[in-house]
């Protein structure tokens, strides 16, 4: 039988993050330090969900059952004083908060990377605007669906721009566009990435005719990955290394110009 809800189980209470601590290391995951420091690093009390903590036991310490990583933030910042909201759950044992922990982390559905980006440029953050801004220049949209000009690959496209600033991804997006056209299959991760790399290292001296040239007569967006894939197995290395290597082994392949390094 479903149960309904019970005003009186579930209460916030502001309780001091000092009396909240992991108190059955067998009910919750490994603390991870970093995380707690990264939510440390950009703290807004406006996105502090509450706690979800167990009763309070004979020593008057609640069990941290969900945001034990939030709870370590707090006290670096304000210390074991600090109040903060929490749900008091009607749990006093290992097993049952073992239980709550289990349900609450399985039945979570974390948004998806492009949700996320769309809502951040909604936000107006700052490298999410700049991304979306050079791929629409480009005649490209950031939808989740696989249509001509649409990009679902936001990771890559944003990892491109911090990593290597605004001008290679712009350029990785017109290369790519100029050989297979607005292809929803030419703008994945692994070319986008692996056409930024090759820019980095080469962009300045390779023929790019030549490299839209020589990879559109061989290879779809889809037979140019498998490629890659194969090449991968066979020397190992990361998707981006291996599409970076296959553009450039295509390249120097019957050329009678300058060779480019691999």
């Amino acid at each position: 039988m479903t149960e309904r809800f019970d005003v009186q189980r579930r209460r916030i209470q502001w309780i001091p993050v000092g009396k909240i601590s992991v108190v059955w290391a067998q009910a919750q995951q490994p603390f991870d330090e970093k995380h707690a420091k990264d939510i440390a690093s950009a703290f807004d009390p406006d996105m502090f969900d509450p706690i979800k903590v167990t009763k309070a036991n004979g020593s008057g310490q609640h069990h941290a059952i969900d945001g034990q990583h939030r709870r370590a933030a707090v006290e670096m910042l304000f210390g074991p004083q600090e109040k903060v909201p929490c749900e008091v759950l009607d749990a006093d044992d290992p097993v049952r908060a073992a239980e709550l922990f289990g349900k609450i982390n399985t039945m979570r559905k974390r948004p998806q990377p492009l949700s996320i980006f769309k809502v951040q440029v909604t936000a107006g953050d700052e490298t999410a605007v700049a991304v979306s801004k050079i791929a629409q220049g480009l005649g490209y949209r950031i939808e989740n669906s696989h249509q001509d000009r649409n990009i679902m690959a936001v990771a890559a496209l944003v990892s491109i721009y911090r990593r290597h600033g605004p001008e290679i991804l712009e350029n990785t997006l017109k290369l790519i566009q100029a050989t297979w056209g607005v292809d929803p299959n030419a703008v994945v991760g692994p070319i986008l990435r692996g056409y930024a790399e090759f820019l980095v290292e080469h962009g300045q001296t390779a023929n790019w005719q030549r490299v839209k040239e020589v990879i559109l007569k061989r290879y779809t967006p889809g037979r140019f990955v498998a490629a890659a894939k194969t090449a991968r197995e066979m020397t190992g290395g990361n998707m981006a290394e291996a599409i970076k290597k296959l553009i450039v082994s295509n390249y120097n392949n019957h050329y009678r110009g300058a060779h480019l390094k691999d």
